[in-house]
């Protein structure tokens, strides 16, 4: 709890329904399982919600808490870039422990999209990495902006070397990923006949899209 409050009320309260728009946004993905697959276990329900609740958390823990008042970053100054690809190695030198905690956070946090983009997705090696590269980016260009210019300087840190951390960890989670479909299989291996007699997963989430 410590932690958390040193954050911003608007971020405390994008965490309380950080949940309950994860469930939402979940709906249409497991549309879009059912009709790739025919069919719809509860295993992959969970782990729909799972990826979708991974996604926001990337938008909440790296952009968030916004700035606020009339003065600080991104209001009246902003953050430097730091463009030095082997800026790490200093980073070490001087930090220690903590840099290399910082550098293993990096790949950790993106490990799961290469688990996604492989397990879910069914995405090969180098398209799982590639999305891992344009997510980092794309967060990475975000910060440099101000939040694309919502903000007129940058309140975060625009990390070059994070680009490569973050890409390591989708290659990680993709070969994670890869070495489960041995033990657990997918596609084919889960194929059943078609029912006219859909489970209450199914009839769950079909009710949840035609309400919403």
């Amino acid at each position: 709890m410590g932690f958390l409050a040193g954050f911003s009320d608007r971020f405390m309260l994008a965490l309380g329904i950080w949940p309950f728009a994860s469930f939402l946004l979940t709906l249409p993905l497991l549309a879009f399982l059912y009709r790739r697959d025919g069919q719809l276990r509860l295993l992959a329900a969970a782990g729909a919600y799972a990826a979708v609740l991974y996604g926001l958390a990337l938008v909440f823990f790296t952009l968030w808490p916004l700035p606020e008042g009339t003065e600080g970053l991104g209001i009246t100054y902003g953050i430097a870039p730091q463009l030095d690809p082997l800026a790490f190695i200093g980073d070490i030198r001087r930090d220690g422990v903590k840099a290399v905690f910082q550098i293993a956070a990096n790949v950790a946090f993106f490990v799961p999209l290469g688990f996604i983009a492989r397990r879910g997705l069914r995405l090969g090696l180098i398209a799982s990495t590639a999305a891992g590269l344009a997510a980092s980016a794309l967060i990475e260009t975000a910060q440099l902006t101000g939040l694309f210019g919502l903000y007129p300087y940058a309140y975060r840190t625009f990390d070059v070397d994070d680009l490569a951390w973050n890409v390591a960890g989708a290659a990680l989670g993709w070969l994670a990923a890869a070495l489960l479909a041995r033990l657990l299989p997918e596609g084919e291996a889960y194929s059943q006949p078609v029912t006219h007699e859909p489970g209450f997963v199914r009839r769950a989430v079909a009710l949840c899209v035609d309400m919403t």
